[in-house]
């Protein structure tokens, strides 16, 4: 019988928990002709708050055990999802359906108490005859709801009940993958070991291992390796294992993935922008981590000898990644590994001698505005007055052109002092309106229009530019005062 009155008022005793008031209220009401909509209505009420004298006296009062909502649930599914086994095996001995589904769910009481861990619940139902492959909308079975929500007890049950362990949802997942999902250890090994699938992919292509790889579940991806997974599976946007942990920040994982000698230099075969993630072809774990700014992992992946001077399509390398998302600590790791922030693709602009190139780390630093970064990059002695297209102008412009077309008066500055070539900005048509409102930046800029650089000052971009990449680590063996040292190596780009 399903019931859709609402508005149907209960006595108030159903909802205190009082069974002697609720019998007489009953009765009173009985006087007056059955209300079956306020007999079931009231069922469903005192079964899900697990009232069990008043169940009794509803169903005296002649409450179908049948009775269903709007939605479909029954008290029993009501009862089972709260795990009340003493009303669960009232109602069954009332004869109710046990087998009865939710409207749109499709979802029985077993799943119910099985989803939730009431193991007496689930053992009452399975006796009374409770279908045990059930399935949800989504394809799901109790095993595959005990294992979803990490319920080993219930698990075990179900398996000793001959339940089907490798049955696949509508997105063709499996149990495994469900707990591996979830980093469920225990379900884990258990499905393992009554013959679950470690291989099976589902209708993306990712295997147990590559979820929990993804997740960061260390212990799972530890389990099934042991079972003899296929370390190098691609899966979901052709993505293997490594891949995910270096974009996931899973240190752990890659750890292991690399230990179990993954290559530490596969590259992504596709394009992908949904959600959190963003990967464009050809990219690197290198490239993955330095992205994300997972520096712990970068650091592993150099110790087992990963490219880091590889480049993504020809075009950004990891110390690009870094640079574009402000990662201090990637961009210091690969600089101190000799990665060397050159120019990359040059080509001739119409203009004779002029050599534009695609946007270096210096360029990307300025465009995305990381000061830190940017620091760091003129310290490595890169030649700061370099062509580059921006990608979104088509221009061709020097990172002190694109600084103060964009108003960036520190990275002006950093620039400036790093030995860039100022008379960009004797041009005011390269200049942002905000700066050229900006008294105290005009100010200056009118100093060095009319103020000849010190000897000093032409002295250091001489030397650095003669030293070449990497002058500070010469420097420092240069016989000279600390102050004076600090001076050469463009120590305030990095203090301020």
């Amino acid at each position: 019988m399903a019931l859709y009155n609402y508005s149907a008022s209960l006595p108030r005793e159903a909802y205190v928990n009082d069974p002697e008031g609720l019998e007489q209220a009953l009765n009173d009401r009985k006087a007056h002709g059955k209300d079956h909509y306020t007999l079931a209505r009231g069922l469903q009420l005192v079964a899900e708050k697990g009232y069990l004298e008043c169940v009794l006296v509803f169903l005296r009062a002649g409450a179908l055990p049948d009775a269903h909502d709007r939605s479909g649930q029954t008290p029993l599914i009501l009862a089972s999802m709260q795990g009340y086994a003493d009303i669960v095996e009232i109602l069954i001995r009332k004869g109710c359906n046990v087998n009865k589904m939710c409207h749109r769910t499709r979802a029985t009481a077993l799943h119910w108490a099985s989803a939730n861990g009431h193991l007496e619940c689930a053992e009452l139902l399975l006796d009374a005859g409770a279908n045990r492959e059930a399935k949800t909308t989504n394809g799901r079975t109790p095993l595959m709801m005990a294992s979803r929500n990490d319920h080993d007890l219930i698990l075990e049950m179900l398996i000793k009940n001959n339940c089907d362990v490798n049955v696949l949802d509508v997105e063709s997942n499996s149990a495994l993958h469900l707990a591996a999902i979830d980093g469920a250890y225990d379900t884990t090994n258990l499905l393992i070991k009554h013959g679950c699938k470690v291989d099976q992919p589902n209708h993306y292509g990712d295997t147990p291992f590559l979820l929990a790889a993804r997740g960061g579940h260390i212990q799972v991806v530890k389990r099934l390796l042991r079972a003899g997974c296929d370390i190098n599976r691609r899966g979901r946007y052709t993505l293997n294992a490594l891949h995910w942990a270096c974009d996931k920040g899973a240190t752990e994982v890659a750890s292991l993935l690399l230990s179990n000698m993954i290559s530490p230099n596969c590259e992504t075969k596709d394009e992908i922008y949904s959600g959190d993630i963003a990967m464009e072809r050809g990219m690197t774990p290198t490239m993955l981590a330095c992205q994300k700014g997972h520096h712990k992992i970068l650091k592993l992946l150099i110790e087992v000898n990963a490219n880091i001077h590889t480049c993504q399509n020809g075009h950004f390398s990891a110390l690009h990644f870094a640079c574009k998302h402000g990662h201090t600590e990637c961009v210091r790791i690969l600089l101190n590994k000799g990665v060397i922030p050159e120019p990359l693709g040059a080509r001739y602009d119409s203009n004779p001698g002029i050599i534009i190139y695609e946007p270096t780390p210096l360029f990307i630093a300025v465009k995305y505005n990381h000061p830190e970064v940017l620091g760091l990059i003129l310290q490595t002695g890169v030649n700061p007055d370099i062509y580059c297209y921006h990608d979104r102008t088509g221009k061709a412009m020097s990172a002190l052109y694109l600084a103060s077309s964009q108003g960036r008066v520190n990275a002006i500055l950093k620039l400036v002092k790093a030995g860039a070539d100022i008379t960009v900005l004797l041009k005011d048509s390269s200049i942002s309106s905000s700066l050229l409102q900006d008294a105290e930046f005009t100010s200056w800029l009118e100093e060095w229009r009319h103020s000849p650089m010190s000897l000093k000052f032409q002295s250091r971009v001489q030397i650095r530019r003669t030293l070449g990449y990497f002058p500070n680590n010469k420097i420092e063996m240069f016989p000279l005062p600390d102050s004076m040292k600090k001076y050469l190596q463009l120590a305030e780009l990095t203090e301020d």
